[in-house]
């Protein structure tokens, strides 16, 4: 099935060589401040660098995936970056003008310090404050909190919606897990092993859906989902997924 808004990728690469010092390991910073720039608010900037070398940016709207990159000579070189498609202008300003400084500025070579938890880049115009994001917004516990649904992901890819909708999960510290459809309740039991989550003796009660196109649909992928047996789940932040094989929600908290 094929979600509206998927993203495409086009490729910006700089060439360039430089003495490879290291990277960054596998690490996550969001912005803390800038100068030189005006973020548009609301809005932040976020570096993911892998372990493998390749490294991952946002700034509100877009992602700009790298293959690689590498810390030489006091510099942050990344090699070449891509940038996803997707319409993100608003009333709260350009999103694309935004994208294209970001990427410009990282292809810059920026120089960089690392001044634990914060990670500093300079592209001589603009100084770009970086925080630790484990610091700056730390992975939320799975329990004793209320989950919001906030998207859905079928064959891979995902849509997030902005709706009123009830739907979301909370895990008990009795080993339950409290389910809202948005056509129902219901409950199931289950066990964390790692990544793992066992769902077990799961009951929702009979639908009754509103009148709308969206209700039913959540309410089905929400059943297939959340089914008797293992799901994957990580927790970023405040957001969590779960994934059956290539169907999952996305849910967010406080």
């Amino acid at each position: 099935m094929m979600w509206p808004g998927v993203a495409l990728l086009c490729s910006v690469a700089v060439v360039g060589c430089a003495r490879d010092d290291g990277t960054l390991g596998d690490r996550d910073f969001v912005s803390e401040s800038i100068e030189g720039r005006s973020l548009i608010p609301g809005t932040r900037v976020r570096l993911h660098f892998f372990d493998d070398g390749a490294v991952n940016a946002s700034a509100g709207c877009n992602a700009m995936p790298g293959d690689s990159y590498h810390l030489a000579d006091g510099e942050l070189v990344i090699d070449s970056l891509g940038i996803t498609e997707k319409g993100c202008s608003g009333p709260a300003g350009d999103y694309h003008a935004q994208d294209d400084w970001l990427l410009e500025f990282l292809l810059s070579r920026p120089s960089y310090t690392l001044d634990e938890p914060r990670l500093v880049l300079d592209d001589g115009s603009v100084t770009l404050v970086l925080l630790d994001r484990e610091v700056a917004d730390p992975d939320r516990t799975l329990q004793g909190r209320v989950w919001r649904v906030s998207g859905l992901v079928d064959g891979g890819f995902g849509v997030v919606f902005a709706t009123d909708d009830p739907s979301a999960l909370e895990f008990g510290d009795d080993g339950h897990v409290t389910i809202v459809t948005p056509c129902a309740t219901g409950s199931a039991g289950y066990r964390v092993d790692g990544a793992t989550i066992e769902l077990s003796d799961g009951a929702i009660a009979m639908p009754a859906c509103a009148a709308d196109e969206s209700s039913p649909v959540i309410d089905e992928h929400m059943r297939s989902v959340l089914a008797d047996g293992a799901l994957d789940h990580e927790i970023d932040a405040s957001h969590l997924t779960l994934m059956r094989g290539d169907i999952g929600l996305m849910l967010r908290t406080e």
